[in-house]
């Protein structure tokens, strides 16, 4: 697991990574138990947006996991800190009350990743607001990581997509 140190939500970080810890364990332990090599390997990325002392931090995780079978999947976490207000940013607080951030961002992101996955099936998005879930802020976009068959079949790998914050103008709180 490699992660900053310095993030001003550490006990985010220790239950994101404590929780990832034991659902491996838990999974690797489950009956039958496999003689086959297992892995999980956690790397994060921090992303900044504003001034140090006013403006936002997020930290996401990309979890590799390999529980012994034919596939290893990559999945994300993603944490987000108003510096100036020293609070959680989440979904339900990035957008504007009334918003309805679905409506804008399936479009978008549907179009985003059929242009990235040429061939792969691209339906509607099956899972609502929670596909939303890990994102980043930048100074210029906010990204957003779609866990690995999140979206489309789980060949495809894990995407991030991102959006233009002027894009999203009408909606960000």
């Amino acid at each position: 697991m490699s992660f900053p140190v310095d993030y001003p939500d550490q006990r985010a970080v220790v239950d994101v990574l404590a929780d990832e810890r034991d659902q491996f364990i838990d999974l690797v332990e489950e009956p039958p138990v496999r003689d086959v090599p297992k892995a999980l390997d956690i790397k994060s990325q921090t992303f900044r947006s504003g001034t140090p002392t006013s403006g936002t931090e997020s930290l996401v995780f990309e979890e590799y996991s390999n529980f012994g079978g034919a596939h290893p999947v990559t999945n994300y976490d993603a944490l987000n800190f108003d510096v100036g207000k020293k609070t959680p940013i989440t979904f339900d607080t990035v957008f504007k009350p009334g918003a309805d951030p679905v409506a804008v961002l399936d479009p978008i992101v549907q179009a985003e990743l059929k242009k990235q996955l040429p061939g792969a099936p691209i339906g509607d998005n099956p899972v609502g607001a929670e596909m939303y879930k890990n994102f980043a802020l930048s100074d210029d976009a906010v990204l957003f990581f779609i866990s690995q068959g999140q979206w489309t079949i789980s060949a495809a790998g894990a995407q991030t997509v991102s959006i233009p914050r002027a894009q999203l103008a009408s909606i960000l709180a």
